[in-house]
């Protein structure tokens, strides 16, 4: 069922209680605790998923005063959130912004640019038919250091090794190129619009994963699907807006740091009975049933320095809808 079809069937926040209540016993509580207890614990990461996931599109900006109380609730202090707040803000993902006593933090333009190149990757379809449209990056003739640098970053875009100085992605669209111009695209020299063509099955497959680790992105899906799937039988953990939001959250934390790494191949390239495809369907469907009762702790609870927050965007209603872009 569409996320804008769940969220249609719900009442206003103010139905429900703005008050945090106890975590229910259950599997969705001993996942949330396992999560916070992660160690080390990277809250400007976490950070990055709250805002990416509930603030962006509720327009970009929150107060900070209403931000910490949930940001504990993910086992992040207060001490440790301002200061990640801080170096969000310094490495140029968020601006801070003085009301009086109090003050908001909002995406900055490039913080925008980047959320909504991973927002189309998180919530999006998995794709499996092959798209003609592969490219190629060369990095030959760079220094070793900043031949290094890019192929680190180029790789959270999806990118393969051919080899050291030549890289390949399946989907070299007009929207990752933008990202691949944003990293100084004056050193990157750019094939765009190749087609692969003729090989066997096993040949493709040898060749995605001579580019690409896909074993390890494997066993990453596995571990993901071990943790989460056994939440679809969980009646209960939906019941309570502010256990929805931090199920979530928690879900959507996981899911994109395995996803923004995954080079989404056509299936043709990718081994048999690959677990990617079965956690995007676990994903979609955990965050259809939690996002309408996290809507209404968000609504209740969060808000900016000079009121409430807006209505979700349009897009919010569409994520993981086969047409969401």
């Amino acid at each position: 069922m569409p996320l804008r079809n769940v969220a249609a069937m719900r009442k206003s926040a103010e139905t429900r209680s703005s008050q945090p209540s106890p975590e229910r016993a259950s599997g969705a509580g001993e996942l949330l605790e396992r999560f916070r207890s992660r160690r080390p614990l990277r809250a400007g990461s976490i950070i990055v998923t709250v805002f990416g996931d509930a603030i962006a599109p509720h327009g970009g900006t929150v107060w900070t005063g209403s931000l910490l109380p949930l940001l504990a609730a993910l086992g992040i202090s207060e001490t440790l959130a301002r200061t990640a707040l801080s170096r969000l803000a310094g490495d140029g993902w968020l601006v801070a912004h003085r009301h009086g006593r109090r003050s908001d933090y909002s995406l900055t333009a490039e913080g925008q640019r980047k959320f909504e190149q991973a927002t189309r990757r998180i919530y999006g379809a998995m794709p499996r038919a092959e798209s003609g449209e592969w490219g190629m990056l060369s990095l030959q003739g760079l220094p070793p250091a900043r031949r290094d640098e890019l192929r680190r970053k180029l790789s959270w875009l999806g990118f393969g090794e051919l080899s050291p100085a030549l890289l390949v992605h399946p989907r070299l669209d007009d929207k990752l190129m933008e990202a691949v111009s944003a990293l100084n695209g004056a050193d990157i020299l750019y094939l765009h619009g190749a087609a692969i063509g003729g090989g066997t099955a096993s040949r493709r497959r040898d060749f995605a994963s001579a580019c690409w680790d896909l074993d390890g992105l494997a066993g990453a899906y596995r571990r993901f699907h071990a943790d989460y799937a056994p939440l679809a039988a969980d009646t209960t953990m939906a019941e309570d807006p502010l256990q929805a939001l931090l199920l979530r959250l928690a879900l959507i934390h996981d899911y994109r740091r395995i996803i923004l790494k995954d080079p989404l191949l056509p299936q043709s390239f990718l081994p048999k009975d690959w677990p990617g495809y079965a956690v995007h369907e676990i994903c979609a469907g955990l965050y259809r049933r939690l996002a309408p009762v996290a809507e209404e702790w968000i609504m209740a609870n969060l808000s900016t320095a000079t009121g409430p927050l807006p209505p979700s965007d349009d897009r919010f209603a569409r994520r993981f809808d086969a047409d969401f872009a």
